[in-house]
């Protein structure tokens, strides 16, 4: 490894300020598990001014003695079972509940040190991109790693690729380990040995549902869940990735593009993948790796070691079985027509999704059932959709290459289906208004499609805001597969926040999309196009919110009148339910208008719905000072109120406020949505001369 160059910008050795430890509170998750043995959590600091003070006082303390306080030193660990059987402990993730004074002075140092490191460019971001911030890396890995192999296959080139393993690397790294690291990156001695007596005499207790282990002595590695420890471990894989920086090295890597540098290596955290185009190339860099590994006195799990291979037969390219040797042992070779995992992604040589389409789908079903089974209204089942379900395909719709179709035959149907269940609705009604924000009349309904196209934006997005230029010219590369998205980010590169504005961008041309669409019907339009016209948008907002709270009969039968619906005999008729079209009353055409408003006879039903209302108001006109308002109501049989034809001679309005120096007149009309304002000039016209009156 060569050394590092001297830094440039010493290390601020200065003791935390109290904004600095009060900004890193705030930024800290309220939703965190606080530590079990003292159960304190980072809420009370961030409400309580007094206690981020005194804390800070401590961590002045701490700073000057270069001493964690003992107490601090003690914390719980719980087992996050990953894959495999339960009775081995290596099928575990351990993740430490550290005490949150503890975790403050930890996040401290991390910053410090961060920003040491990120200054004098002693951080290298091209190779390793786990844990460091603003560098989505995963995402930059899959999607350069699938280039890749798609370019080898379709081209015809040989290339060989092969996955490490390394046995529990956070949990096996030495302590002296962590402190060559940390002085082969210049950080000052005072700092380290501050870092290093967090690790003296630490003790983790093992937490289950029904024991916790009496304290265990931390001897090696760095501990999962402390905010400090992706940032050393990053530290120690920056010595690989310096080590592989030799000239030679490089040269054994893959060229996918011809104006790009041979690709040999992909680092995240410990996951380790190395290309190459020779055999003998791949030998020789695993052969490095090896020895960094012999040197770091850590182990690499041969048996969980990949390597998968393509190389060119007369006319096609093949899938074969590359020979490498680690350790004395033949790494695992991918077998043919079989796929290898890195990043949560599976790689094969055909690339084909089939395996993860068939279980996004099994999946949907079981949510969906499970969902459907739940005692709870409509709306709330769709809420749970739109903010649980679909949280666990983004980031399969992320690294996947789906197609907008497929998501909207496959996922979208099934939904579409379930929703109108819920909803009650026929199945020939379109579900699009859904989409539309509640001031439209929609409930801000996405649909799996609408999800899709926002994660391939963000995809995109982080490709092309990358800080690596290799990234840059794999997009640019990549632009003519990906038009759509990429002219949305072009349209806001110069904004302030390009990742906002490309989502807002997007939501809005889906929108009108949906709008456009929606529009374009020949009925089910009708009703919200007329209500939106003649409505402002708080007056649509509470009438949401009142339908909300109805119970689910209610809910369903609104939203199926809102876009014509309902089982009218026209509607029943057109779905070969009922032989006729006509009103069973009247023998005319029964339409929904004709249900609500035009039957002649039923006209009590109106007079009903007209007097209900009435009866809403005057409960809260009661409550006016009688001595002060003179109030008449045409209620029948009400006799809490005057009748209005004490006051007029022939006409008569429903309500009517006396006071001393005018009358108010209230006139009320229920119309059809579509005749409110043919109504309510009616009436406007019918009591124009009611002062004469």
């Amino acid at each position: 490894m060569k050394p590092l160059p001297e830094p440039k910008i010493e290390f601020n050795l200065e003791v935390p300020t109290y904004q600095e430890v009060t900004k890193c509170i705030m930024k800290m998750k309220s939703s965190a598990s606080p530590c079990p043995i003292d159960q304190v959590s980072i809420i009370s600091f961030k409400k309580c001014p007094i206690l981020r003070t005194e804390l800070w006082r401590i961590i002045t303390h701490c700073w000057e003695e270069k001493q964690f306080p003992g107490i601090w030193k003690k914390a719980a660990t719980i087992l996050i079972h990953k894959k495999s059987t339960t009775d081995n402990p290596e099928n575990f993730r351990p993740i430490t509940l550290q005490p949150v004074l503890c975790k403050v002075l930890s996040s401290l140092l991390r910053n410090r040190i961060y920003y040491f490191l990120s200054r004098n460019l002693y951080i290298e971001s091209d190779i390793q991109k786990g844990f460091w911030t603003g560098i989505s890396g995963a995402i930059e890995h899959t999607e350069l790693l699938t280039f890749i192999i798609n370019h080898a296959r379709t081209k015809q080139r040989n290339l060989v690729c092969t996955l490490f393993d390394l046995k529990n690397a956070f949990g096996e790294v030495h302590h002296s380990l962590l402190r060559f690291a940390l002085n082969y990156h210049h950080v000052p001695i005072n700092i380290i040995d501050l870092i290093m007596s967090s690790y003296k005499s630490y003790h983790l207790s093992i937490l289950t549902d029904n024991f916790i282990t009496d304290p265990i002595k931390v001897e090696r590695g760095v501990l999962q869940g402390d905010s400090l420890s992706p940032l050393l471990f990053n530290m120690i894989i920056n010595t690989l990735v310096i080590a592989i920086s030799n000239e030679k090295i490089k040269g054994c890597g893959f060229v996918y593009e011809k104006s790009s540098h041979p690709k040999n290596w992909f680092q995240f955290a410990d996951g380790t993948v190395i290309l190459s185009a020779l055999e003998n190339d791949n030998q020789s860099l695993c052969n490095v790796f090896s020895k960094w590994v012999n040197w770091a006195d850590l182990t690499i799990r041969v048996d969980k070691c990949h390597t998968f291979g393509i190389k060119k037969t007369a006319t096609k390219s093949i899938q074969y079985e590359p020979k490498l040797i680690v350790n004395n042992e033949r790494i695992p070779p991918v077998e043919i027509s079989e796929s290898f995992v890195y990043l949560g992604k599976e790689f094969s040589f055909s690339m084909s999704n089939d395996e993860m389409k068939n279980s996004i789908q099994k999946e949907l079903n079981e949510y969906l059932d499970k969902i459907d089974r739940l005692p709870i209204k409509p709306l709330n089942k769709i809420d749970i959709i739109t903010k649980y379900v679909f949280s666990k395909f983004k980031w399969r719709f992320s690294i996947y290459k789906l197609t907008e179709t497929w998501v909207e035959k496959n996922i979208d149907s099934i939904i579409s289906r379930f929703i109108r269940k819920s909803l009650q609705l026929p199945i020939s009604v379109n579900i699009s208004h859904l989409k539309f924000r509640r001031s439209r009349l929609g409930i801000n309904y996405n649909t799996a499609k609408d999800i899709y196209q926002q994660c391939k934006l963000s995809v995109r997005r982080i490709l092309f805001s990358s800080k690596n230029e290799e990234i840059k010219k794999f997009h640019n590369v990549t632009t003519k597969d990906n038009v759509c998205s990429d002219e949305i980010i072009a349209l806001n590169q110069e904004s302030y926040k390009s990742r906002s504005a490309c989502s807002k961008t997007l939501k809005k041309w889906i929108e009108c999309s949906s709008w456009d669409h929606f529009m374009g019907l020949s009925e089910q339009n009708k009703l919200i196009k007329h209500l939106i016209n003649s409505c402002t948008g708080v007056a649509i907002l509470n009438w949401q919110k009142m339908i909300n709270y109805m119970c689910s009969n209610i809910f369903n039968f609104s939203r199926r009148a809102l876009i014509l619906s309902l089982s009218n005999a026209s509607n029943t008729y057109r779905w070969k339910i009922t032989p006729s079209p006509n009103c069973r009353l009247c023998s005319k055409l029964q339409t929904q208008l004709h249900v609500f408003s035009n039957c002649k006879a039923a006209l009590k039903r109106y007079s009903w719905r007209h007097d209900s209302i009435l009866n809403t108001i005057s409960f809260y006109l009661q409550h006016l000072n009688q001595s002060v308002y003179d109030i008449y109501i045409d209620i029948p049989n009400d006799h809490r109120f005057k009748n209005p034809a004490l006051l007029f001679t022939s006409q008569r309005p429903d309500i009517v406020i006396n006071t001393k120096n005018r009358m108010i007149v209230i006139e009320l009309t229920v119309p059809y949505e579509t005749n409110s304002k043919k109504s309510r000039e009616y009436k406007k016209d019918r009591y124009q001369n009611l002062k004469e009156n």
